[in-house]
């Protein structure tokens, strides 16, 4: 009973069968046995019902206080996909710690390190985020992770849209919110390795979620008090001893900052996802970032504009074409940072 009433699924198609069932007995009862008496009928009803609702609590209160407490197993349960959602965000709520282990983040993105910000402001309890991503500054691993996530894809909805410059959006996004919202109260953690796994882990205080990338597969839910969960966490400091930690900025960028105020953010960290881009970090990131101006020059055909940078050089139009990559690059970070929908509620 107990494992119907903690799926939702579950419970409804219980309570559903349950009701139907009680519904259509009474129709047979007074169909085939109509009663003489309605009055009489309703209060033997009555007096029934008081019996039994009594005669429950007794026995609940026996139980509870007289029986000896029977501690509840620390299991390892598979948890369908519809059921997710809810899963997830109860732990947000319940926990004080998340240790995400993964590629992009998304989930840690879009509702962990927001609603664990907004719980430190209500409750003033400290918590602690600790993201192991994938590294956006590696193009094979990017390009790489970008042909898993379009192969395992089940309906072959979204296979044109993971490139390697996504999944670089997605992650360089999650590094974004992780510097916005890091405070005195959240800790947040960001480090980086330079491979993936099939599997993702959330580890809170309470459990370990193991899902994969597909949206149909079901997750493996470890108990805290199992002895794997404690060889989970182990994995995840591993993970953490592995790859490189990422010092974020004190001072992140605002939610109007410009598209070259976030390309400096990021260089600033040692961040370079230009190869993915088709474009090349400027050897003087100041000098990059000098408005271009066009100036009129003079040839055989008449009066052309080309484009020159404050010092004066000719840009050429390759360069003012790398430009426009970029800007839409950097774009498209700052849309993706203000996304706040669960990847699991269309699970």
């Amino acid at each position: 009973m107990e494992k119907i009433l903690e799926s939702k699924a579950l419970a409804r198609m219980f309570f559903s069968w349950f009701g139907t069932a009680l519904i259509l007995y009474g129709v047979i009862r007074w169909a085939v046995w109509p009663p003489a008496d309605w009055q009489l009928l309703l209060k033997e009803l009555m007096d029934k019902f008081a019996t039994s609702l009594a005669i429950a609590v007794l026995l609940a209160s026996f139980l509870f206080f007289v029986a000896p407490r029977v501690l509840k197993a620390s299991q390892i349960d598979l948890v369908k996909n519809s059921d997710l959602d809810d899963l997830f965000k109860n732990q947000v709520q319940k926990s004080t710690f998340w240790l995400f282990q993964g590629a992009t983040g998304r989930f840690v993105r879009s509702k962990v390190i927001p609603e664990f910000n907004s719980l430190c402001g209500k409750d003033r309890v400290a918590r602690e985020v600790v993201a192991i991503l994938l590294n956006p500054s590696n193009e094979s691993a990017c390009k790489a992770y970008a042909a898993y996530r379009a192969a395992i894809d089940p309906k072959g909805i979204t296979a044109g849209s993971w490139t390697d410059e996504r999944v670089a959006q997605e992650i360089l996004a999650t590094i974004l919110v992780a510097s916005r919202f890091a405070s005195s109260l959240l800790t947040v953690n960001v480090y980086l390795v330079e491979m993936f796994s099939a599997f993702r882990a959330d580890c809170t205080s309470e459990k370990v979620l193991i899902t994969k990338e597909d949206p149909l597969a079901s997750a493996l839910v470890c108990d805290s008090g199992h002895e794997y969960f404690k060889h989970f966490m182990l994995d995840g400091q591993l993970h953490r001893n592995q790859g490189k930690h990422l010092a974020l900025p004190i001072i992140s960028p605002a939610e109007s900052c410009t598209w070259r105020e976030l390309k400096n953010f990021y260089l600033s960290m040692g961040l370079n996802p230009f190869p993915i881009i088709g474009a090349s970090p400027p050897p003087n990131t100041v000098a990059s970032l000098a408005p271009i101006t066009f100036t009129a020059t003079t040839s055989g055909a008449g009066v052309a504009n080309s484009p020159t940078s404050a010092g004066g050089n000719t840009v050429s139009s390759s360069l003012v074409s790398s430009t426009s990559k970029e800007e839409a690059f950097f774009n498209k970070i700052l849309e993706i940072a203000k996304e706040r929908k669960s990847p699991y509620e269309s699970a």
